[in-house]
This record gives structure tokens, C-alpha cells and sequence, in this order.
């Protein structure tokens, strides 16, 4: 058995990953993490070997940087949400002058 669908599956992720450190990424991300799950899905069927343990931390590390990055840009949304909602608060108690 060859090693492909662990070779896609690292593919598509580090490819999530470059999306994840752009902007405005959200309609060719869809897709990705769709041909991901199918990847997962079809993993029932592949046996596990020893030889796809080093391909499998690599994915594992890759996933770990995804979710860094989207643990950053919901730091920064939730940062830029409660600017606004300190500004629309200060605008409703002092007015538009301020």
C-alpha cells in the first residue's frame, strides 16, 4: 500500500495552513476542508503502518499551526468587536462629539 492518501491529506492541510495566514481566504477554503473530510472518511479503509508515522506527525504538526492561526484571528476579531462596542457604548453616552 502506497502512502498517497497520507501524502494528500499533508498536502491539503499545509495548503489550509498558507490560506489561514492570508486574508480574505474564506471561498477557497470551503472547498479544502471538504476534500479533507472526504480524505478522512476514506482513512477507515487504509491500514495503519508503521512507515506513515513520520507523515502523520507532520500533519499533526501542520494542524497544530492551523490552529494557531485561527486562534489568532479570533483574537484579533473579538479584539476589533469589542473596540466597537466601546466605541458605540461612548458614543451613546457622550454623543457624536467625543
Amino acid at each position: 500500500m502506497d502512502d498517497s492518501v497520507y501524502r494528500d491529506l499533508l498536502g491539503i492541510t499545509e495548503e489550509i495552513e498558507g490560506l489561514l495566514a492570508l486574508d480574505g481566504y474564506d471561498d477557497r477554503l470551503t472547498p479544502l476542508v471538504a476534500r479533507r473530510q472526504e480524505i478522512f472518511r476514506s482513512l477507515v479503509d487504509v491500514p495503519l503502518a508503521k512507515e506513515y508515522v513520520l507523515l502523520i506527525k507532520r500533519i499533526r504538526a501542520t494542524e497544530d499551526k492551523c490552529m494557531a492561526l485561527t486562534r489568532e484571528k479570533m483574537a484579533a476579531i473579538q479584539g476589533d468587536l469589542l473596540a466597537m462596542t466601546k466605541s458605540k457604548r461612548a458614543v451613546a453616552a457622550y454623543g457624536k462629539h467625543v
